[in-house]
């Protein structure tokens, strides 16, 4: 079974192959995070040591890193 747990964003990595970020996509996304939370966790795999890369969930982990919090839901 997999569960969500929140990881230090300084620990995720995005892959280099992401696609572009969309900023209005990000406004939006800050703004519902705002109001309701992080509704969706992003999904990672682990990489190396206690390091992780983004596999999906690239705008709202743009927008909580914008919104400057330390951590994300991820799975």
């Amino acid at each position: 079974m997999t569960t969500a747990r929140y990881l230090p964003l300084t620990s995720i990595r995005r892959r280099p192959d992401a696609r572009a970020i969309n900023p209005d996509n990000v406004d939006g996304l800050k703004a519902s995070i705002r109001d309701v939370g992080l509704l969706s966790p992003v999904v990672v795999r682990h990489a190396d040591g206690d390091q992780y890369e983004l596999i999906a969930g690239n705008h709202r982990f743009i927008a909580v890193q914008e919104l400057g919090e330390p951590d994300i839901l991820a799975i």
